[in-house]
Order: C-alpha cells, then sequence, then structure tokens
C-alpha cells in the first residue's frame, strides 16, 4: 500500500510519524494500565487485605498512607484513612502493606482483687471469667491466660494476657474490661456500686 501511495507520489511520511507518535503515546499511556491491572491481580490472588482491614501502606519515596480499606479495584484500592479522608492509590503505586488486620498482639489486663482463696484457685476463677468475657468478644479463648503479677497482705494482682488483632486492641481492650469486671461483681470479688 505505501509503495502505491509512492508511486502516485504521495507522501505518506508524516502519516507514518504520525501513526507511530500515536502508537507510542498509547503504549506509555496503556504500560500503567497494564501495571495497574497485574499488581490489583496480585492483590486479589495473594489475598494482601480485604476491605475492612486496617493497613499502612507505602506508595512512594517516604509516601505512607495509614488507614481502613474500603474497597479494591483491578486499578485501584481506596481507604478512608485516619482524617476520615477518601484516599485513592493505584495499585500499581503499592510497593509495601502492613496489614495491621491480620497481625496479632498480646494484650495484658491487670486486675487486682482481695485475697479469697489459694494462688492456683484464684488463678483458675479469673480465668473462667476472662475466658467468658473473650468469648463474648469474639476472641479466641485458647490465647487467654492469667498470672500473679503482684500481691501484698490484702490484695493479689494478676495479669490478664489475650492475644488479639492488632487492629482491635482498643476495642478489644475497654469490652474485656467491663465483662471482666462484670464477671467479677457476679462472683462478688468486686463490690458492686450502691445505688443512688
Amino acid at each position: 500500500m505505501l509503495v502505491l501511495l509512492g508511486i502516485w507520489s504521495v507522501n505518506v511520511a508524516p502519516a507514518v510519524w504520525s501513526a507511530g507518535a500515536i502508537t507510542a503515546v498509547l503504549a506509555f499511556g496503556a504500560q500503567w494500565i497494564v501495571r495497574d491491572l497485574l499488581a490489583g491481580y496480585s492483590i486479589f490472588a495473594d489475598n494482601q487485605f480485604e476491605v475492612g482491614d486496617r493497613v499502612e501502606i507505602i506508595s512512594g519515596v517516604n509516601s505512607k498512607v495509614s488507614g481502613v480499606v474500603e474497597t479494591i479495584g483491578l486499578r485501584s484500592t481506596r481507604l478512608i484513612d485516619e482524617g476520615g479522608r477518601t484516599v485513592f492509590i493505584p495499585n500499581g503505586n503499592i510497593y509495601y502493606v502492613t496489614n495491621l488486620s491480620k497481625g496479632v498482639e498480646r494484650l495484658e489486663l491487670s486486675v487486682t482483687v482481695p485475697w479469697r482463696d489459694k494462688v492456683e484457685a484464684m488463678e483458675k476463677e479469673l480465668l473462667d471469667v476472662a475466658v467468658a468475657a473473650a468469648g463474648v468478644s469474639k476472641i479466641d479463648a485458647a490465647g487467654v491466660s492469667v498470672a500473679l503479677a503482684d500481691f501484698n497482705s490484702n490484695n493479689a494482682t494478676f495479669t490478664i494476657a489475650v492475644r488479639t488483632p492488632r487492629a482491635r486492641v482498643d476495642a478489644d481492650e475497654a469490652a474485656l474490661r467491663g465483662r471482666i469486671a462484670a464477671g467479677l461483681q457476679a462472683k462478688g470479688w468486686l463490690a458492686n456500686p450502691s445505688p443512688n
């Protein structure tokens, strides 16, 4: 075709250059789309994070975004950051992800109660209360332990340790404190507040 146009004295050089330039621009733009799509596929395939997870994403040199994952698309991921703002990150720009929801942290609560029995018996009763509180809070009871931390002639201080997802530590701590206190009040170990 180009030979025929040359025979007819049609100058095809500008058309060839234009087509080459357009192809180069489209190829350059498409590489970003392809990169985002491949990165999005790897997020799904590797199960790096899910909607609702609390994550820290490094998306460039010294560029860190922390927040809760709102949506994961093939081309971009949307977070709600700590300031409540919506942040869109192209999947191809995600270099490192720290998933705080998948990590586990040790949560320790201290409980001081008056002496009521032998140490082993008190530890067992406290463990029963802590396991029940953990069950209501949907925390794995296998990660609950109780140990004597300190004592004097009147009181004993026990440490209740629980393993919980890092992203839920604050909420779980508040819920466990309340449920353990209620359980100890029900047993008569803590005084019930007098009604006003």
